[in-house]
């Protein structure tokens, strides 16, 4: 398991996996209309009915600043590459 401590620039892919149960609903719908909330694309997000996926080929988007200023706590990220 390989997990990111902070924001890589100019990456050219990044991904991450968060259980649900670990949030809470606005969390979750913040997370789901990213685009909306933040105004940015690069992400893509899916869920499952326990999981939400995200992954990018280009992360210009600090989405892990994003997750921890909504209140996700880091420990809830599992980051991939």
């Amino acid at each position: 398991m390989k997990i990111r401590a902070g924001f890589v620039s100019n990456s050219s892919s990044s991904s991450f996996v968060i259980n649900k149960a670990n949030l809470n609903y606005e969390q979750i719908d913040q997370i789901l209309n990213h685009i909306d909330v933040a105004g940015d694309e690069a992400w893509r997000i899916r869920e499952d009915y326990a999981r939400i996926f995200g992954d990018t080929c280009m992360d210009n988007f600090d989405m892990d600043k994003f997750l921890r200023d909504i209140g996700v706590k880091d420990e809830y990220v599992t980051w991939g590459s």
